[in-house]
């Protein structure tokens, strides 16, 4: 499916892949609001960025068995060991969620536009990508001493979020007497 295929189309409720599906575009169903649910083939060896950001109705993506480079557990997307969480559907019932322990890195835009208002960041983290929770409804965010690099926009638009802590151990990030996030120099 090549980059954008799908971009905006927002009356499409469901799409059936082929098993001979390959690779699936960067953005290849953004903005596809009406779609709920997706099934990566078992042949897909590659997703491109955001290609599932949908932000809509999407509650559910899920991995046919055989796949040698992806997985899924309870309708969320990661790669085949769940090193990294690739993608949160932004509609995907419930209030918490708790990333598995085996991820080390919460992919770029993995919760945007959420409905979470609670997460738990595994110690596993080390991290967090590119607009991974941009704006997301979580309401608070606990660093884990493990997490050595936050990118760009992480938490932009999370409009809900009170506070932030740091675990005292982190050698990189620190929150101050606000909960407000910084680098460790505070800089």
């Amino acid at each position: 499916i090549a980059n954008e295929a799908f971009y905006s189309c927002r009356q499409l409720k469901e799409v059936e892949l082929p098993d001979s599906l390959s690779s699936i575009g960067e953005k290849a169903f953004c903005y596809s609001r009406e779609l709920e649910q997706i099934t990566i083939p078992k042949n897909v060896k590659s997703i491109g960025a955001q290609a599932f950001n949908t932000y809509g109705e999407l509650t559910e993506l899920n991995v046919q068995s055989g796949n040698k480079y992806f997985s899924s557990s309870e309708g969320v997307l990661f790669n085949k060991d769940k090193t990294t969480l690739i993608q949160y559907p932004s509609n995907k019932t419930g209030k918490s969620y708790e990333i598995p322990e085996t991820v080390t890195e919460i992919g770029d835009h993995a919760f945007a536009y959420s409905k979470l208002k609670e997460i738990d960041i595994p110690d596993s983290v080390e991290a967090i990508g590119e607009r991974a929770f941009f704006s997301a409804a979580i309401e608070e965010f606990n660093i884990p001493a493990s997490v050595k690099e936050i990118r760009s926009w992480a938490f932009a638009g999370c409009g809900e979020v009170e506070s932030f802590s740091v675990a005292k151990a982190n050698k990189y990030y620190c929150a101050d007497v606000n909960d407000v996030l910084y680098n460790k120099d505070m800089t």
